[in-house]
């Protein structure tokens, strides 16, 4: 699901602050050790930040994607799992996803709809004691052509996690089905739309297949669909380019 949807990449959720920080600190402490100050910063502040309630909005389809933070040994930021999706799908093939779908009756609640969805995509362990739930971000909705109907919509809602071990990743498998590749990006990346040196050594090159740009990071244009005027932003990656919903989130 990478549909565009922002008019901008520095949006800040319109959401409330939780008045406590219980979930932030229901991280073990070791768990923290050697993270950056920049990182716990940031893992705080998503813990404090509560959406509003999530809306049934009846005709519309229901899904969560999950964002999966960590930070590398050695590193000083976080970055996001990333997906390109499997050539052979047929809504968007071959472009950049955070691990996610539609919500299943099956599913308790849209974070359990992650936690399944990145499972069955990359191999994520559904219960593992070094992914710790931060919070969920508010719902956002695909932007369709002129004139679609309701009923083609997808709500999605984000879930956001922080995995304590970085090692997990190693293990992580691509579904066939449904995913071509597994890669990550800076968090801080998708934010300020520039990378460091060290960042965009092993970029995409500029002009080629997945970044036919002039820009070094960060490319918009402005598109009409069933909200008006957007501006659609894409960042340059290891990969396929994060665009669409997936920039959005």
């Amino acid at each position: 699901m990478t549909l565009p949807i922002s008019d901008t990449p520095l949006s800040i959720p319109n959401g409330n602050l939780k008045s406590h920080e219980d979930d932030f600190a229901k991280i073990p402490e070791e768990c923290l050790r050697g993270l950056s100050k920049e990182s716990i910063t940031c893992l705080r502040n998503l813990t404090t930040f509560q959406a509003p309630p999530i809306t049934d909005l009846g005709l519309v389809k229901q899904a969560a994607v999950l964002v999966a933070l960590y930070q590398k040994a050695g590193d000083d930021k976080l970055h996001v799992l990333l997906t390109t999706r499997a050539k052979t799908m047929r809504r968007h093939p071959s472009q950049t996803a955070l691990p996610g779908g539609k919500v299943d009756p099956e599913d308790l609640d849209v974070i359990h709809t992650a936690r399944r969805e990145a499972f069955e995509e990359v191999g994520l362990p559904l219960d593992h004691p070094s992914i710790h739930y931060l919070t969920t971000l508010e719902q956002v909705m695909t932007i369709l052509p002129l004139n679609s109907h309701m009923k083609n919509h997808i709500v999605v809602t984000p879930v956001v996690c922080f995995i304590s071990d970085p090692s997990l990743l190693d293990d992580l498998r691509p579904n066939p089905d449904e995913v071509d590749a597994i890669f990550t990006h800076p968090l801080k990346g998708c934010l300020t739309g520039k990378l460091d040196a060290k960042d965009s050594a092993e970029l995409v090159d500029i002009g080629g297949e997945w970044w036919p740009h002039e820009e070094k990071y960060h490319s918009t244009n402005d598109r009409i669909g069933t909200i008006g005027e957007y501006r659609m932003h894409r960042f340059r990656t290891t990969g396929s380019p994060i665009k669409g919903l997936t920039s959005d989130v």
